[in-house]
């Protein structure tokens, strides 16, 4: 997970690394703690 506003960071990231690691943009603590139950369920 990463803050929605690093997004643009992620872009400018080589391909290889995006394919090998999920990453998953958040814009709040709510969104980051379905998407981490959502993974542990």
């Amino acid at each position: 997970m990463l803050p929605e506003k690093n997004r643009i960071d992620l872009e400018k990231k080589a391909a290889d690394i995006k394919k090998k690691l999920p990453f998953k943009p958040i814009k709040t603590i709510d969104q980051a703690l379905r998407y981490s139950l959502a993974l542990s369920g």
